[in-house]
């Protein structure tokens, strides 16, 4: 009997060290989502709110409003919950600027068309105060911000690869399920797996990679890690490049309205805003090889900002 119950209790003592080892390896490939819920509560609450609204709610002026605004405040939350974690702000302060920005952008979304206002430039600045809000009444170096920053987007590209790779994963499981079996679970279940997967996958998991030291500096060894090689190689040999021609071609365009002297048909400035934003972008993954990264490079990093015409 001893000798049994010996046996029993070691077996279980494996049991559980497998169940360990399980759970490390799981989570050492997937993001833990406890963390986004923790640490981006009200984020976390507005993602699935908007994934239920889109979910059962039609495309129409005033359901596209609401929607651009909940994405518009995801944005703005998680702006807020950095700052306030990096510089340490209160809970009073917290929910403060959660309260007073989700009240501005109800409001703008609300008066849309009577202000002229434009929500894909509102989207745009609120990325760009993303990367910044960590950093906002900080004294640490430009490397310190560039490697915050290089982590924080580069686990928003991870997260919505894997949500694109959960959605191709379950759409295909549909498909299977139709040519097989002849089950049809709903007629829309295509566009359910993918705003699930895009409006709440993703996001939740950007949150999960978001990084938590906003003061790391570069380390030799990151210097050489093969994702900043690989995205040294892109602007160097893509981006930089690419935005220089586009560049020239904005110019080239702007002559030829000067020389017509007839403004566009509003059809340019949607263009420009996608262009400085990528051009921002560029400029934040190019810093790490601003001096290295040969003459295209060097002219893109340091003249790019005075080269761009304002959006007409």
């Amino acid at each position: 009997m001893a000798h049994g119950a010996l046996a029993l209790e070691r077996g279980k003592r494996r049991l559980k060290m497998g169940e360990r080892a399980f759970r490390s390896w799981w989570r050492s490939r997937l993001p833990d989502l406890s963390i986004a819920v923790s640490r981006f509560p009200l984020a976390v609450a507005i993602a699935a709110l908007l994934t239920f609204y889109k979910l059962f709610h039609d495309n129409g002026d005033f359901e596209q409003r609401v929607m651009g605004a909940l994405a518009a405040s995801f944005l703005w939350v998680v702006a807020v919950d950095l700052y306030v974690e990096s510089q340490r702000r209160t809970l009073f302060t917290r929910v403060l600027l959660w309260v007073l920005g989700i009240v501005v952008i109800a409001c703008l979304f609300w008066l849309q068309w009577d202000i002229w206002f434009s929500p894909p430039l509102l989207l745009g600045a609120l990325v760009l105060l993303v990367g910044l809000s960590g950093h906002l009444g900080r004294k640490e170096s430009n490397t310190t911000f560039w490697l915050f920053n290089h982590r924080l987007w580069l686990g928003a590209l991870l997260a919505l690869v894997g949500a694109a790779l959960l959605g191709a994963g379950l759409y295909v499981i549909h498909e299977t399920l139709q040519l097989l079996f002849g089950i049809t679970l709903s007629p829309h279940m295509d566009e359910y797996i993918w705003t699930v997967c895009l409006s709440f996958v993703a996001p939740v998991s950007f949150l999960a990679f978001a990084p938590r030291n906003f003061t790391d500096p570069i380390a030799e060894l990151e210097e050489g890690d093969f994702t900043m090689r690989a995205v040294a190689a892109l602007v160097k040999f893509v981006l930089g490049p690419l935005l220089l021609v586009y560049t020239a071609i904005l110019y080239a365009y702007a002559i030829k309205i000067v020389l017509a002297w007839e403004l566009p048909k509003g059809t340019l400035g949607s263009m420009v805003v996608g262009y400085l934003l990528v051009g921002a972008a560029t400029l934040l993954l190019g810093y790490p090889v601003r001096e290295t990264g040969g003459p295209l490079v060097h002219l893109f990093w340091r003249y790019w900002v005075w080269l761009p015409p304002p959006p007409p």
